[in-house]
């Protein structure tokens, strides 16, 4: 009996098999590629603009990911200048009076609810 015929042939079946199920993935990869082809430019100008919003320390929100405004030294080796970003005493209290100027105006205003739980009188236990 001859059986290396059988064997030859489930074998093939096997690899039309696997061959004809990874051929979806294939596409899939084949069609990224294209779109990425495509959309060169403008994917390359997207993250030259991301670029230049971190480096200039602007907000960046990228759905739940945010990065608030930063601080960015005039200079661009901020080793060099890393004395020129320091501290000092406020002995005047120049500064915090600029302070307080700044955020009196908003100091009554909130985004949301009180902190604490709410209390409705007509719900109150």
């Amino acid at each position: 009996m001859d059986t290396s015929g059988t064997v030859a042939s489930e074998t093939a079946t096997n690899f039309l098999t696997g061959f004809w199920s990874a051929v979806p993935s294939i596409l899939w990869f084949g069609l990224l590629l294209v779109c990425l082809f495509v959309l060169r430019k403008e994917l390359r100008s997207l993250l030259q603009n991301l670029s230049w919003r971190l480096r200039t320390g602007a907000p960046v929100k990228f759905f739940s990911i945010e990065l608030g405004e930063s601080y960015v030294s005039p200079s661009i080796d901020v080793s060099l200048a890393e004395s020129a970003v320091g501290q000092r005493i406020d002995e005047d209290a120049e500064r915090w009076e600029e302070r307080r100027r700044y955020y009196e105006p908003q100091s009554k205003s909130t985004l949301g609810s009180p902190p604490g739980p709410v209390q409705d009188s007509a719900h109150a236990l």
